[in-house]
């Protein structure tokens, strides 16, 4: 087991009381120099899930990123109100990018229509309706 993928490791990056915070301890590299919770969980599966362009050919790829919402959601309801609309980051690991904002749109291609990012940033809205136990 790799020592970021530990009760430990994801219970430091919960503690982190900002989204920039929380999402940098979440993701890793590139801001990072070493691998954090979402870069562990590619490696130490190895195969098609260690290749950033074949990963989402492995049906793991989908259950990995499936929990990683689920660590964010859980991030959120420490403090609901203060933290369901935090957002942060490049909209791409590699140029060019921008800083992504609440209104920024999140593309759909031929699956359906657009959406900005505040519209799914609660799990629990009527456009997404779900939650975790």
């Amino acid at each position: 087991m790799l020592p970021q993928l530990t009760e430990t490791a994801v219970k430091h990056t919960l503690s982190m009381t900002t989204f920039e915070a929380f999402r940098i301890e979440l993701e890793g590299r590139p801001v990072t120099p070493e691998a954090k919770v979402h870069d562990s969980g590619h490696r130490v599966i190895g195969g098609d899930m260690g290749d950033t362009y074949s990963s989402p050919g492995d049906p793991l790829f989908y259950l990995h990123h499936a929990n990683l919402d689920r660590l964010w959601w859980k991030w959120q309801q420490v403090d609901k109100w203060n933290r369901l609309y935090q957002i942060s980051g490049r909209s791409t690991q590699t140029p060019p990018y921008h800083n992504i904002t609440l209104n920024t749109i999140l593309p759909t291609e031929t699956l359906g229509q657009s959406v900005r990012i505040y519209q799914v940033m609660d799990t629990e809205n009527k456009f997404l309706c779900y939650t975790y136990d």
